[in-house]
C-alpha cells in the first residue's frame, strides 16, 4: 500500500508499506503539484504516481523512492492502476476524457483512448475464457432468437 501526504514545511511525504515493512521518504515537490492516484506493482518494484495538476505520471523505485523518470500523460490523470502482469499503467484522465497506457519499462505513454466524459477511475480483471465463451454464447442464442 503507497500513500502521500503534504507536510507543513510544503515538502511531501511518500509512505510504502509491504509485507509487514514500511519505508517513508520526504521530497521536495517533484511535479509542481501533489500525486492524487498511487499504484504499486505486484513486485513491489515500481510505483506509479499520477500527478493531477501538472498532467504527469511519476514513476518512482520502491522500495528506494527514487524517482525513475516523469511523463506527460492526459489532462488531470486520476487514480492509477498496474495492468499487463506490471507492464502498464493505466491513468483516467479527467479533464481529457481519455485513458493514459503508460508502459513501465519503455518510461512512456504507448496509448491514449477516448472514454467518454470525466473519467475518475479505473479496474482490470482477469476473466477466465470459459466465462467470455458462456456470456457469448448466451449473447449469440439471444440474438438469434
Amino acid at each position: 500500500m503507497a500513500s502521500i501526504q503534504r507536510e507543513k514545511s510544503g515538502t511531501w511525504r511518500v509512505q510504502v508499506r509491504r509485507k509487514g515493512r514500511s519505508i517513508s521518504e520526504t521530497f521536495v515537490r517533484l511535479l509542481e503539484a501533489p500525486y492524487h492516484g498511487l499504484a504499486l506493482t505486484a513486485d513491489g518494484r515500481t510505483l506509479c504516481l499520477a500527478g493531477r495538476e501538472s498532467d504527469q505520471v511519476a514513476l518512482v523505485r520502491a522500495p528506494e523512492l527514487s524517482l525513475i523518470a516523469t511523463i506527460k500523460v492526459g489532462a488531470a490523470p486520476g487514480w492509477a492502476e498496474i495492468a499487463d502482469g506490471g507492464r502498464l499503467c493505466l491513468l483516467p484522465n479527467g479533464r481529457s476524457n481519455d485513458l493514459s497506457f503508460v508502459s513501465i519499462p519503455d518510461r512512456k505513454e504507448v496509448a491514449r483512448v477516448a472514454v467518454g466524459r470525466g473519467p475518475r477511475h479505473v479496474r482490470t480483471a482477469n476473466i477466465p475464457a470459459t466465462v467470455i465463451a458462456e456470456v457469448e454464447a448466451r449473447a449469440s442464442s439471444k440474438l438469434a432468437n
